[in-house]
């Protein structure tokens, strides 16, 4: 990895800012590449169709069903509706990494020195500790399948630092902000890397759907969030090297979906993207505030449904 390249990133981070700012024609200069031709663009109206009638037993407050072939919204409700997202988060974190690692040449498989900040962090984890050094490419599968808010942590100090040593995870989050302005996802504003609730990630059920349908268009991100279990070895400077096993805390992989992730905290009520399976007409799902954990996989699979019935 070259640490020298790092002024470059800094001023591709000013250009793109200036471009946002002057509402100039998009690139792939930056070290992100993150506008392709086709981009996603959500409306600021909600459309839900009549062709046939809608299940009445959605419970969650906030839903979208996308279809990216068409480039529509096939059904909503409360979809540009400002919400927390919880660890649904993480779908910006990974990709925001994959961007700029497979831009840059940094390898999946440099090592990262896991902190005491990540270590001891809240919530869902991947249980690392602090002393570990695992590979970056590792980290992703903890950050997703678990839902780990220490990968999430370890991987935005780490890549921030090559932007700002001074205050990575800040940069980090900064970088977040600007990959959702590019994505035209207004409803969209982050504070953190991970979802927790005490600096609340905003969100609407449409710019989850434009954002997870952007991700899935990376080959290494659909690997990761299709798997349902990813083994590791990793080595801890103090304690030497251990087997870990992580699990995909989504439930509908497997039933017709091969994908996104899930997010629960009090605040945000259990939330969930996923895309069905279907090489035709792949759908993204969005349900964000379900009544119960079980009911967020039951909405989705009612809405999807609903949709291949269309």
């Amino acid at each position: 990895m070259a640490y020298a390249q790092v002024d470059d990133y800094s001023y591709a981070i000013q250009a793109a800012e200036s471009r946002i700012k002057n509402e100039q024609k998009r690139s792939h200069s930056n070290p992100f590449s993150l506008l392709p031709d086709n981009l996603i663009k959500s409306s600021n109206k909600d459309q839900v169709s009549l062709t046939r009638e809608m299940p009445s037993d959605i419970t969650a407050q906030s839903w979208a069903i996308y279809d990216p072939v068409a480039k529509e919204f096939l059904a909503t409700r409360c979809s540009t509706q400002k919400r927390e997202i919880a660890s649904i988060t993480k779908v910006m974190t990974c990709i925001l990494v994959l961007e700029i690692c497979d831009e840059n040449d940094i390898s999946l498989n440099d090592l990262v020195s896991i902190g005491s900040n990540a270590a001891n962090i809240v919530g869902t984890t991947a249980n690392l500790e602090e002393g570990d050094r695992v590979r970056i490419k590792d980290l992703l599968y903890g950050l997703m399948l678990p839902s780990g808010n220490d990968a999430a942590v370890a991987l935005s100090t780490y890549i921030g630092s090559l932007f700002n040593p001074n205050i990575p995870t800040l940069e980090f989050i900064r970088m977040m902000n600007i990959m959702a302005k590019y994505l035209e996802l207004d409803n969209t504003h982050y504070q953190n890397t991970h979802g927790l609730s005490s600096k609340p990630n905003i969100s609407s059920a449409k710019d989850v759907c434009v954002l997870a349908a952007y991700a899935m268009q990376n080959k290494k991100f659909r690997k990761i969030v299709n798997t349902q279990t990813y083994t590791c070895e990793i080595d801890n400077e103090y304690w030497g090297t251990r087997t870990v096993h992580w699990f995909n805390t989504n439930k509908l992989l497997g039933r017709g979906f091969d994908g996104v992730k899930t997010g629960t905290t009090p605040k945000a009520g259990p939330c969930l993207c996923v895309r069905t399976k279907d090489s035709q007409r792949p759908l993204y799902i969005t349900t964000l505030g379900s009544k119960t954990d079980g009911d967020r996989w039951m909405d989705a699979s009612k809405l999807s449904a609903w949709a291949r019935g269309l």
